[in-house]
């Protein structure tokens, strides 16, 4: 909870640091709906959040030793990796099928659906079901990731496997 806070907290500074030198200075003008652009950000922010959060803790809950942490979390890194790389792709074609696609699918929404909208691709509706899509699939994930959570935390030795870990909680209720 804490790293999201200080995550949320450091966007908001970025986006008022940047909109006010961008102000001040002049130089590039700075339309009224930067500010909306910025809320945009920080709301699928907090979305992306809630849910990478649940994956990354099955992931260091099946590793006992610090060692192993980045063997574990590497599959997730590549997922944000790639989710970055396609919402790069969805800023410089909004309307592209994979941008479309994208920002309707929990992982990557985060990163594909502002640019959409900052664009005037992605109407209120689609805006909508993504938010909708992103909180139902948070939501999905969160006893999921409890159960592993629960199966894997407590175990010594050798790395958990993630199934491993789900009939360890099964076992024990």
């Amino acid at each position: 909870m804490g790293l999201g806070l200080l995550g949320l907290f450091q966007l908001s500074i970025i986006g008022a640091v940047g909109l006010t030198a961008a102000l001040v200075a002049g130089v590039v003008h700075v339309p009224a709906s930067a500010l909306g652009a910025i809320g945009l950000v920080l709301a699928w922010f907090v979305l992306g959040f809630a849910f990478y959060s649940g994956l990354f803790a099955c992931a260091g809950a099946t590793v006992s030793r610090q060692e192993e942490l980045q063997n574990a979390l590497l599959p997730l890194q590549l997922l944000v990796l790639g989710s970055f790389v396609i919402a790069l792709q969805a800023l410089e074609d909004p309307g592209s099928t994979l941008a479309r696609v994208a920002s309707f699918v929990p992982p990557t929404a985060p990163l594909a659906m502002p640019p959409r909208l900052v664009a005037g691709d992605a109407g209120p509706l689609e805006a909508a079901v993504s938010v909708a899509l992103a909180v139902a699939g948070t939501a999905a994930l969160v006893p999921v990731a409890a159960r592993i959570y629960a199966g894997a935390i407590l175990r010594i030795g050798a790395r958990v496997r993630l199934r491993e870990a789900w009939r360890a909680e099964e076992r024990r209720a």
